[in-house]
């Protein structure tokens, strides 16, 4: 995955009740940030990888997340980042690569 112009948009939603009048206030606050950016949140790559490889396409068009050839690139990408963080990759390099071809992500 070699776009450097991908962005990740992260939406934080809250419910709060206003205490006088006890009504609910609902808050949203979007981030968008660049995709290499989960370069630093491993964990938070590999989730999305899973979700975005679980999707049903018609989510997957929904959410703008194009063809499913595009998304197992994404998938590959965002699994990669993710395992190359943790102790064992190099270790493990070899079947984790055989996984990558089991789910078709090669």
């Amino acid at each position: 995955h070699n776009n450097t112009n991908d962005n990740i948009k992260v939406e934080y939603q809250t419910l709060r009740r206003l205490p006088k009048t006890q009504d609910i206030l609902f808050s949203i606050r979007v981030y968008k940030d660049p995709l290499k950016t989960l370069e630093n949140a491993p964990e938070a790559a590999e989730a999305l990888a899973w979700t975005i490889y679980n999707i049903n396409t018609e989510f997957a068009k929904y959410k703008g997340l194009g063809e499913e050839k595009d998304r197992k690139i994404l998938v590959k990408y965002l699994l990669d980042l993710s395992v190359k963080k943790k102790f064992w990759y190099q270790k493990f390099k070899y079947f984790f690569n055989l996984l990558k071809i089991e789910l078709n992500l090669v």
